[in-house]
């Protein structure tokens, strides 16, 4: 069950990514980079037995 340490940060992400990808048609990997690591990190700290 996704957490608000997930949830918070993904909504966050994909709204900047939908904004920049709509006004200029771009998803920037300053945004990109960061998250996947967030997210693999995040994944490996809550669900450990994965």
């Amino acid at each position: 069950m996704p957490t608000l340490y997930v949830i918070v940060p993904i909504l966050f992400v994909m709204a900047v990514a939908v904004y920049t990808d709509l006004r200029y048609r771009l998803i920037y990997d300053w945004l990109t980079l960061p998250g996947i690591a967030y997210f693999l990190i995040a994944h490996a700290v809550l669900r450990p037995e994965d």
